[in-house]
């Protein structure tokens, strides 16, 4: 609850911009502006691939960020750095 509160009071300044909306599955918590997804914030803990080392879960990260037009810009458990998140 407290980072939805933190991401809430982030955004609020830019709510005249457009219509933001959270949603919180009880893992991550989504940001979307006018329906088109903007960010996620991975809190509870995120498993790898199959076959990467269970050594490599992760929380408290941001993945995926979405750029303008809707792509993907961040890489969750890249196959060349496995280590890197977001």
């Amino acid at each position: 609850m407290k980072i939805l509160m933190l991401i809430s009071a982030f955004f609020l300044p830019f709510a005249a911009f457009g219509d933001f909306s959270f949603l919180d599955d009880g893992k991550s918590l989504a940001l979307s502006e006018d329906g088109k997804p903007v960010l996620t914030y991975n809190y509870e803990l995120v498993s790898p691939p199959k076959g990467v080392d269970e050594h490599y879960r992760r929380a408290v990260y941001i993945h995926p960020l979405y750029g303008l037009d809707g792509e993907v810009l961040t890489q969750d458990f890249p196959f060349d750095h496995r280590n890197h998140r977001g």
